[in-house]
């Protein structure tokens, strides 16, 4: 399982709210690989994931999309959308 953070360079939140992120995996969901994809490196992910905004998370499980949230959010926000998506998974 993995999450996928979509980053801008020019995107402030993005770098911010990385290293609470991934904080917020190794304390909690430690079974959750983090994969940051910034997107002016990857536009093919954009396309396949219809990424508009950084940033951007998607946890993906076997090609699954388990959840999404994208533009502005906090970590209580992406801890409750986790816990939500792995205990209906």
């Amino acid at each position: 399982m993995e999450l996928l953070y979509f980053t801008s360079r020019k995107c402030g939140v993005c770098h911010a709210l990385k290293p609470k992120v991934e904080r917020l995996l190794q304390n909690e969901f430690p079974n959750v690989e983090f994969k940051e994809v910034p997107i002016e490196n990857f536009p093919e992910l954009i396309g396949q994931y219809l990424i508009f905004t950084a940033p951007a998370i998607l946890l993906i499980q076997e090609d699954k999309e388990l959840f999404r949230i994208a533009g502005p959010m906090g970590v209580q926000q992406i801890r409750d959308g986790l816990v939500k998506a792995l205990r209906t998974e």
